[in-house]
C-alpha cells in the first residue's frame, strides 16, 4: 500500500501540472526540477539498502547516528549551495532557457534534505525494531495529506507550480516527523 501511495503522489503531481499548464513551459520546468530531486532519491537508495541489511544482521544503531552526523551536514551544505546557484545549475544541467526551473527546484530542496533521513529511519531502522508498519503508515499518511492539500489548492484556484513544490516538501517533512 505504501508503494502505491508513493507512486500515486508522484503521478498526481505530474498529472496536476499537466492539467493546469497543458503544453506550457512550466511543465518542463517542473519536470526538470523533479529530475534533480529524483537524482537525490536515487543517491539515497544504495545507502538505505545497504544500511537496511546491516541493521537487520547487527542491530548497530550507533552506525545510523554516525552516518547522519557525517552525511547530513554535507547534504545541508550542498542544498544551501544548490539554493544559491539554482539558476546556474539548471542552465548547466538542462541548457539555456531553463533558468525558470530554479524557483520550483528551490521549493523542492527540503525534499532533498529529508529524503535520506526518511529512507534510513523508515525500513532500515524500523524493521529491526519490529515496527516497520509505521514506515508504511507514514508514507500512506503523507500521500493522503498531499492529495488532500493539492486537491484543495486545485479546487480553490490556488494550485500552481510553486504551491505544488512547497506541498511536496511539506509532505516529505511530515513523513519524516511521522
Amino acid at each position: 500500500i505504501s508503494r502505491v501511495a508513493s507512486t500515486v503522489t508522484g503521478a498526481m503531481n505530474t498529472l496536476l501540472i499537466g492539467l493546469r499548464y497543458s503544453g506550457a513551459a512550466v511543465v518542463g520546468y517542473y519536470s526538470s526540477a523533479d529530475k534533480i530531486v529524483t537524482l537525490a532519491r536515487q543517491g539515497a537508495v544504495p545507502i538505505s539498502d545497504s544500511l537496511y541489511l546491516y541493521l537487520i544482521a547487527n542491530k548497530d544503531f550507533k552506525l545510523v547516528k554516525k552516518l547522519m552526523l557525517i552525511v547530513m551536514p554535507v547534504i545541508t551544505l550542498g542544498s544551501i549551495i544548490l539554493f544559491a546557484f539554482a539558476p546556474q545549475v539548471c542552465v548547466f544541467v538542462f541548457g539555456k532557457g531553463f533558468e525558470d526551473a530554479a524557483a520550483p527546484l528551490r521549493c523542492l530542496i527540503p525534499v532533498m534534505i529529508f529524503v535520506l533521513p526518511n529512507y534510513i529511519f523508515g525500513f532500515p531502522v524500523m524493521t529491526p525494531l519490529h515496527i516497520e508498519k509505521f514506515a508504511n503508515m507514514s508514507v500512506v499518511f503523507g500521500a493522503i495529506f498531499q492529495v488532500c492539500i493539492l486537491a484543495t489548492l486545485y479546487f480553490l484556484g490556488l494550485f500552481n507550480i510553486i504551491s505544488l513544490c512547497i506541498t511536496t516538501s511539506i509532505t516529505e517533512i511530515i513523513v519524516f516527523l511521522f
